[in-house]
């Protein structure tokens, strides 16, 4: 499988497929996930299949 083939799940490091700004997916509704930015710990909404994992170390407790 493909790592951009990989489902993104609750804990993942992302960035939009567009973006260099990783996030932590801190949620995930329909088709939509919640990610956490560290800089000023903005919440945004981006579709599922717009990310992609940045990493594959362990995931954020």
């Amino acid at each position: 499988m493909n790592v951009v083939d990989q489902p993104i799940s609750l804990g993942d490091m992302v960035r939009e497929n567009w973006s260099g700004f990783p996030g932590t997916v801190v949620g995930i509704e329909q088709d939509e996930a919640i990610v956490q930015y560290p800089n000023g710990g903005r919440r945004l909404r981006s579709r599922l299949e717009w990310l992609v994992p940045v990493s594959l170390g362990p995931k954020v407790q």
